[in-house]
């Protein structure tokens, strides 16, 4: 997996979409790095593309052409410092346990958005099972 968070070349990203199973970036990166649609470059590169956006959600593209999206979980943000590691990391995890990608992802944006509603980087990270409850119940405010 590569996030590509912090990735200013086109050659770089491409490199990473060729390499990786599974590829992480935000949605105005993909715009200016892939030099395709999202959704295409997943299909052609064989890969499992996630763009994040913030507050508006993402977007899983996957190597057969099929897409998912979520919407961001409805928080009062008081720091998203750390929301975007937030998803990678969980999205990771996820993965590793055995999810598919589209419950992996699912499940790191109710993480990240969680990880908004606190101060702090790491103090911020929601534990599973409070992740797990909320993609269980109505969403925290």
């Amino acid at each position: 997996m590569v996030d590509l968070d912090g990735c200013e070349r086109t050659d770089g990203a491409l490199a990473a979409l060729s390499a990786a199973e599974h590829v992480v970036l935000g949605r105005a990166q993909a715009g200016r790095l892939l030099g395709q649609d999202p959704a295409d470059a997943a299909v052609a590169y064989g890969t499992y593309v996630v763009e994040t956006d913030g507050a508006r959600g993402w977007r899983l593209h996957t190597p057969g052409g099929e897409t998912g999206a979520g919407a961001a979980l409805p928080v009062r943000a008081r720091d998203a410092t750390g929301a975007g590691d937030c998803f990678v990391g969980c999205y990771l995890a996820e993965l590793e346990r055995g999810a598919r990608p589209l419950d992996a992802a699912r499940f790191a944006s109710v993480a990240a958005g969680l990880s908004c509603t606190r101060v702090g980087a790491r103090a911020g990270q929601p534990g599973r099972a409070e992740v797990a409850a909320a993609l269980a119940g109505p969403p925290p405010r």
